[in-house]
């Protein structure tokens, strides 16, 4: 049963709430009350951070190392710093410099060779001719020698008769020109299929750092395919790994999202994308986004007080400046004309006409028809 009391004071009650509510419906101010921000709070998650990270490097190939760079030196990403199989290179680097030593002479031996033959070819054509000369006969020659004689001698001369023109086509066709060339362009191709061997051993061979930082070297001996040989140490800055289960986080392209945190120190340390991870764990796929922390200004470094597990606000980066406008409070307030009208119809309306840039899970980005 309800106090008399009760009765009494809650219409009263009512009818204050419902005269700030209606004073409040006409006066929600200008857009320009709400603070602009290039941002938009999207989601709060907790990742891993760490500070100074460190990556490391591994071997391509099984052999000796040969490293080209110092320890402790600054490296970029994508340098070569190193060889595995240094011993095979070497080899390789040997074989293709006496390849290259040996070409002159070689190609002098083959212009050589051919001037010999083409010597050779005009000297069988004189004693072919001769030959042919002295197979002349007189008739009172072929009456002594006889029929069989006669039938020989014009066979041996046939014969060489198809010598001579033979010969004859070698030394006036481009027999010998082509064949020089030919043998010219051999020579040449056992050099390049050298040299490019030797480059793909090099490829092969490679060592090259996927990240920025200081270098430092573990391994000085022969190794195995896939060993650690080393590390780049990202000095200064820091990495945040957050897995992103979220669908409508997945959704936006990564290079727009942006992250913040708040070190011991009370000062907020922002993250931008860097790249993406993906791992195949207890049946399902995950997929983490790494960011990059750097430090804050007037600092020459992250603290290290950051490492560990932290919680993340993670934004979105806009297009443009927009006016952030807490949805909760309208929908509080305007729950119908929300319901019916949708976002962009209610701010058009108590913004003249302004238009909606995103719509959060929080909060409405808006901006005004003068800024679009």
């Amino acid at each position: 049963m309800n106090s008399p009391l009760l009765v009494t004071i809650l219409p009263a009650v009512f009818a204050v709430a419902s005269s700030v509510y209606a004073q409040s419906d006409r006066d929600l101010g200008s857009i320009s009350d709400y603070s602009l921000a290039g941002e938009v709070w999207l989601s709060s998650i907790v990742g891993e951070v760490t500070v100074n990270p460190e990556f490391p490097i591994e071997a391509s190939a099984l052999g000796k190392l040969e490293w080209l760079v110092a320890d402790g030196t600054e490296v970029m990403e994508d340098n070569l710093v190193c060889y595995t199989g240094a011993d095979k290179i070497k080899l390789s680097e040997r074989d293709l410099t006496l390849r290259k030593s040996r070409y002159p002479n070689a190609l002098n031996d083959l212009e050589w060779s051919y001037i010999e033959q083409r010597k050779s070819v005009e000297t069988s054509i004189i004693e072919t001719g001769q030959k042919l000369s002295e197979m002349t006969l007189t008739p009172t020659e072929l009456d002594l020698l006889g029929n069989e004689f006669e039938k020989r001698l014009k066979e041996e001369k046939n014969s060489l008769e198809k010598d001579l023109k033979r010969l004859k086509f070698k030394l006036e066709s481009g027999y010998f020109t082509q064949g020089l060339e030919d043998e010219k362009t051999s020579l040449n191709l056992e050099i390049d299929m050298a040299e490019q061997s030797h480059q793909e051993l090099l490829r092969n061979s490679e060592v090259r750092v996927t990240e920025e930082g200081i270098l430092r070297r573990n391994r000085e001996d022969v190794i195995k395919s896939d060993t650690v040989i080393g590390s780049v140490t990202k000095t200064g800055v820091a990495e945040a790994i957050l897995e992103i289960s979220d669908p409508s986080l997945r959704n936006v392209p990564p290079s727009r999202l942006s992250i913040s945190i708040q070190g011991d120190n009370g000062k907020n340390y922002r993250g931008e994308y860097l790249r993406t991870l993906e791992a195949q764990t207890y049946q399902r796929n995950t997929l983490s986004y790494v960011f990059i922390i750097r430090p804050h200004e007037g600092e020459d470094e992250v603290p290290v007080s950051l490492n560990g597990t932290r919680l993340f606000r993670v934004s979105m980066i806009l297009d443009k400046p927009g006016h952030i406008v807490p949805k909760g409070d309208l929908l509080f307030r305007f729950p119908k004309e929300i319901d019916e009208g949708g976002w962009a119809l209610f701010v058009s309306k108590r913004w003249n006409g302004a238009t909606i840039l995103h719509i959060g899970p929080r909060d409405l980005v808006v901006v005004k028809n003068d800024e679009n």
